[in-house]
């Protein structure tokens, strides 16, 4: 086998915060070749990879909701990639797929791995990169918790934290299709611009900003579903304005993942407020709805076609700059989705 393949290794446990010295890029991994191709299996090139934060609860030890990563192996996650060559009869040559695949440039994978690829129409080919994002699992993460948890009703009040990331600024377009007022925070004032650009009713730079002020004068009624990216402080504000009955979706808490260790995260001191308020605060794993997938998908897709969704990208090009996207996603360098174009 020729030496011409590439890896990503994860190499270390972030001791606290994940960095560069925590992947190794291998760039003389042997090369599968077309001709060892067995029935049933398909061999692929990557085309795009996403990062997202959940990863970053992967490169801990301890049990997690999902795998963690095993020092030594690839990094693995979501990917668009390339059929090259194929022994599957599903699967034609010069199709583009949606699959969970190791950072690997070029790979063969089994039938059975093959049966969970989601192939990107012909005709949206041109979109790949969403399938990934606003169009893929970060977009089910939204919307499908939205349906669920949220609830929303035309008319009610959203605010969304870290809302200029790809499930945030998904999760508030969907409800502004919805008929819903939405306001949200972000981490710098180009991303309140997007977010204004976007739809947004309100939006407001956290680290300018006294968002509890600001929330009082422009929403004194109060907010009826909060989707929460980032848990700690925002969450703590977020609870004093929401209304009776409100819902609150959590879907992430970006701003605790580098603190080394939930004992050294921030403390809700209001919590009690849930039931003082007749709150439902409900966390998820988008996979609970696996079901729907492919009808969730649709549903944005036709979205993004009709003008009503629009998709902001982060793109970085280069299999090597995967490690600094990752690293730069967990530092908020990114606007909409962090995705590696390679």
């Amino acid at each position: 086998m020729a030496n011409t393949n590439k890896q990503i290794l994860f190499a270390s446990r972030p001791n606290p915060n994940a960095s560069l010295e925590n992947f190794k890029v291998v760039t003389d991994a042997p090369t599968p070749e077309e001709s060892s191709l067995q029935d049933g299996q398909v061999l692929l090139r990557l085309v795009y990879v996403s990062v997202d934060p959940y990863m970053r609860g992967r490169m801990n030890e301890g049990k997690s909701y999902f795998p963690g990563f095993e020092i030594g192996k690839p990094i693995s996650g979501g990917t668009v990639a390339e059929v090259i060559s194929s022994k599957n009869s599903v699967y034609s040559t010069g199709e583009y797929v949606v699959a969970f695949l190791p950072w690997q440039l070029v790979q063969i994978v089994s039938a059975d791995q093959a049966k969970s690829f989601v192939k990107i129409p012909n005709e949206v080919k041109s979109l790949a990169s969403y399938f990934i994002g606003s169009c893929g699992m970060p977009g089910l993460s939204a919307l499908l918790p939205i349906e669920h948890i949220g609830a929303p009703k035309a008319g009610e009040v959203a605010f969304v934290s870290g809302a200029a990331g790809a499930v945030g600024s998904t999760a508030g377009q969907i409800f502004k299709i919805l008929g819903l007022k939405v306001y949200g925070s972000a981490g710098s004032d180009d991303k309140v611009k997007l977010l204004k650009d976007l739809g947004f009713d309100g939006a407001w730079n956290y680290n300018t900003t006294n968002l509890d002020k600001v929330l009082s004068e422009a929403v004194p009624e109060g907010i009826d579903i909060y989707f929460d990216n980032v848990g700690g402080q925002t969450l703590e504000i977020l609870l004093n304005h929401m209304k009776k009955y409100g819902r609150i979706i959590a879907c992430g808490a970006i701003s605790q993942y580098q603190k080394g260790g939930w004992e050294n995260a921030y403390g809700i001191r209001n919590i009690f407020t849930v039931v003082s308020k007749s709150l439902k605060l409900q966390g998820f794993i988008v996979t609970d709805w696996a079901p729907e997938f492919a009808a969730g998908t649709a549903k944005l897709v036709g979205w993004v076609r009709e003008g009503k969704l629009k998709v902001t990208e982060t793109v970085r090009e280069g299999f090597e700059n995967l490690p600094s996207a990752f690293v730069g996603l967990l530092a908020g360098e990114n606007q909409g989705k962090m995705v590696v174009k390679i």
